[in-house]
């Protein structure tokens, strides 16, 4: 309340005002703000989802046609012969592999542009070759446990991806599909079928999805969460938790789902799908920047239609706190000149209307009324009373001076002083002619008063000739002042 309490109420009302307009305007930027951001979170959420969808089909309809690849070679004919009749030892390199099995090679393998190479492992651990991997930098990749895995699943398996030379010195990064070949006669297992995939054919196909200039597409596998395929070649084989700091690999449920991240003090849009078929997970990121491109817009927008609204808020706040207060601010006036001793001071009529600031300006005009009213009864009984003591003075001092008059006048016959007898009775008469008791006046001149204190003084000096001395000194500026008829003390 202290805060306050020197406030004029049109200064509380504007300040409450612009308080409820930039609360308001606050509020609504910020709700606005907050649904436009979440409509385009959702529909770059709705966009990606969709593009990792397409992805999803297009990464399955690869995934197909490698392991159709995989299997007519397991199952080709000409291949199951010669590793059914031959002695593996002979296959030292493609020149002296057996027509047939060449045939089938070329058939299938190269007819498949995705396709880069493939490789036989037979039963007994022989190896034959096919394409353009060096031999000896694909061996490692053909382990035991590996053959193993592919002898107890039906389907073919999915490993890598591995750095694989080339014969003509350069690398590649290729993922390998591995089909055990099982002898369509007898059931006997016959050996292993490896075809190498270029890992560029897998990320060819999110690459021509990417639209956004600075979103990343990541597939990760579920093992330690290594990048399996990225847009970006050099972040291939290391753990998804070292390329996005802060987040790590358990942190991506095996489901489609979106969140916001912070990577070194960047929100980011992180999208993730997951493909089941490899328990494979892709991921896309995008810049939360690039997603709300036109937030900044449209807040600006808002800002200036919320600026506007203000500035016509206040305004409007400024005329209805006008029309409430001025009203105040007359009836505040004219109380306070009322204070100051204008108690003829009153509201002018075309200022009183019916609301409550008019009803409270009538019941000043009333109580002013009546107080006015009241103080001119008082005034009047004032005088009146002021009248009733005069006469009373008055009726008083006549007779009480009179009296001892002529008892001064009685003591100077007895005493035989006539001269002094005869000058008070003349005093006396002069008091009573020329005062203006003898005409029954209430206010004389200053000069008719002067002589009638001479006279007075004189009475006064014959009956207290031991005691009293006297001058009148007066200034015949003031002759012709008039002033009340008191002339003598009720000790006279």
């Amino acid at each position: 309340m202290g805060l306050f309490s020197g406030i004029t109420i049109r200064s509380k009302i504007t300040i409450f005002n612009i308080i409820i307009i930039i609360m308001t305007l606050y509020t609504l930027g910020y709700i606005s703000n907050r649904a436009y951001f979440e409509q385009m979170l959702n529909r770059a959420v709705e966009s990606s989802f969709t593009e990792m969808l397409l992805i999803n089909n297009n990464l399955d309809n690869l995934i197909n046609n490698m392991e159709s690849q995989a299997r007519l070679l397991s199952i080709a004919e000409g291949i199951q012969n010669e590793m059914e009749l031959h002695d593996y030892n002979e296959f030292r390199s493609l020149d002296i592999i057996p027509e047939t099995m060449r045939r089938a090679y070329f058939d299938i393998i190269l007819s498949n542009p995705l396709t880069m190479s493939a490789s036989l492992i037979t039963s007994e651990n022989r190896v034959l070759f096919f394409g353009e991997v060096e031999n000896d930098s694909v061996r490692e990749i053909m382990t035991p446990e590996i053959i193993k895995e592919s002898k107890e699943v039906i389907k073919p398996l999915w490993i890598g991806p591995y750095v694989v030379e080339l014969q003509d010195g350069s690398t590649q990064n290729v993922f390998v599909v591995v089909k055990s070949i099982v002898s369509r006669y007898t059931g006997d297992f016959l050996g292993t079928v490896f075809v190498y995939v270029k890992e560029s054919h897998i990320s060819n196909i999110y690459l021509n999805e990417l639209i956004e200039s600075n979103a990343s597409y990541h597939i990760i596998n579920d093992d330690g969460g290594v990048i399996i395929s990225s847009n970006n070649e050099e972040e291939l084989y290391q753990s998804y938790g070292e390329i996005i700091q802060g987040i790590q690999p358990s942190d991506i449920s095996k489901s489609n789902h979106y969140r916001i991240v912070d990577i070194g003090g960047v929100s980011y849009l992180q999208n993730t799908y997951y493909f089941k078929k490899l328990d494979w997970r892709i991921i896309n990121t995008i810049p939360l920047e690039e997603v709300t491109i036109g937030i900044d817009d449209v807040t600006r927008i808002i800002l200036s239609v919320g600026i506007a609204c203000s500035l016509v808020g206040l305004i409007l706040a400024a005329l209805i706190s006008s029309s409430i207060t001025r009203p105040l601010s007359h009836l505040a006036k004219s109380m306070k000149q009322v204070r100051n001793g204008a108690l003829d001071k009153r509201i002018e009529a075309k200022r009183i209307n019916r609301s409550e600031v008019g009803q409270l300006s009538r019941g000043f005009n009333e109580l002013m009324d009546d107080m006015e009213s009241l103080v001119n009864d008082i005034e009047k009984e004032q005088e009146k009373r002021r009248d009733y003591e005069f006469k009373l003075i008055q009726s008083q001092i006549k007779p009480h001076f009179l009296y001892n008059t002529i008892e001064t006048i009685i003591s100077c016959i007895k005493l035989d002083f006539k001269d002094t007898a005869l000058k008070v009775s003349k005093s006396l008469a002069n008091f009573y002619r020329g005062g203006s008791l003898s005409r029954g006046n209430d206010v004389i001149s200053v000069r008719e008063e002067v002589e009638l204190t001479e006279n007075y003084l004189e009475i006064q000096g014959f009956r207290y000739a031991e005691y009293m001395d006297y001058e009148v000194t007066v200034d015949e500026g003031i002759n012709n002042f008039f002033d009340s008829e008191i002339n003598a003390s009720t000790d006279c």
